[in-house]
C-alpha cells in the first residue's frame, strides 16, 4: 500500500507542478535547493497528499492485496491474533486486574 501510496503521490504531484510552471514560470527553478528546502516540499507534499488520498485507501489495500496476495497460513495468523485485540469484557469490570 505503501508503495501505491508514493508513486500515485509523486505522479500526480509532478503532474500538477510541471502543469503549473508551464504556464506560470516559476523563479526558483533556476536556483539550487537546499536541504532545509527539500525537506519543507517533501513536508508539505505528504501533508497535502495525505488528506486528499485518505478517502482511496481502501482501493489502495484492494491494490496492495492483489500485488502481494495473503495465503492460508497467513490468514491463519491473522485470525489466531483477532482473538489478542479484543479485550476480555470481565476486565472492563475490574479494571485492577489488568495491571
Amino acid at each position: 500500500m505503501h508503495l501505491y501510496f508514493n508513486v500515485i503521490k509523486a505522479t500526480t504531484f509532478m503532474i500538477l507542478f510541471y502543469a503549473i510552471h508551464s504556464v506560470v514560470n516559476f523563479a526558483f527553478m533556476d536556483s539550487q535547493i537546499g536541504m532545509v528546502g527539500i525537506a519543507g516540499i517533501h513536508t508539505l507534499v505528504n501533508l497535502v497528499a495525505t488528506p486528499l488520498m485518505l478517502p482511496f485507501s481502501e482501493i489502495l489495500v484492494t491494490l496492495a492485496l492483489k500485488t502481494i496476495p495473503i495465503d492460508e497460513a497467513e490468514k491463519r495468523e491473522q485470525e489466531d491474533q483477532q482473538g489478542i485485540r479484543t479485550l476480555d469484557p470481565r476486565f472492563l469490570s475490574k479494571p485492577a486486574l489488568c495491571s
